[in-house]
């Protein structure tokens, strides 16, 4: 990547670390052009390394590169400040074109997200809490009511509060509709 990097942007120096404690330094002593990033940073979620770089360099330009297609992964890259994100197996010249689009101001969302599904996906993921989250993984792996409330150290009564506010917000009636439509959005991976 360096090597691609370095013929296409030859005005940026391209500097490569396998960490985000090996990257602070280099961060505190120069103001990147860009900073393109692996979510799967040694020692550190790639989603808190945003969130470190962003309160160093707040103006800069984070570009995710990740093998991961998850659609929260990438939903929660651009909420903590990413501009934007690539897949790791585009080619070359998407990824080029895709961080000269960053550079040029805008944000470059992967084509994954660019359907409906993925969009709906974006909204739905603001308004289901994590607990919620939690929740509905449990319900996709079979768990009763009564499970899920003792493994979570809640009542069945605020677990069947939090069903109905999944349900609603997932425009759906029962548990099975549920899973079934956060597997659609890409919530959970059967």
């Amino acid at each position: 990547m360096e090597s691609i990097l370095s013929h296409h942007f030859p005005q940026s120096a391209c500097i490569g670390t396998s960490s985000l404690e090996e990257a602070m330094p280099k961060l505190e002593q120069h103001c990147p052009d860009f900073i393109l990033l692996d979510l799967s940073l040694a020692g550190i979620s790639g989603v808190a390394a945003i969130t470190c770089i962003r309160s160093l360099h707040p103006l800069v330009p984070i570009i995710i590169l990740s093998g991961s297609s998850d659609t929260l992964d990438i939903q929660h890259s651009f909420e903590a400040g990413a501009n934007g994100y690539l897949i790791k197996s585009e080619p070359s010249r998407n990824i080029v074109s895709a961080i000269k689009h960053v550079l040029n101001g805008h944000q470059h969302m992967p084509s994954i997200m660019q359907n409906p599904p993925a969009q709906q996906a974006i909204e739905t993921t603001k308004k289901i809490d994590a607990l919620q989250f939690k929740i509905l993984r449990l319900i996709a792996q079979g768990k009763q009511n009564n499970e899920i409330a003792i493994l979570l150290d809640i009542s069945e009564a605020t677990l069947k509060q939090h069903n109905r506010a999944i349900f609603k917000r997932l425009e759906v009636s029962n548990r099975t509709q549920a899973v079934c439509e956060a597997i659609r959005l890409g919530f959970i991976h059967p």
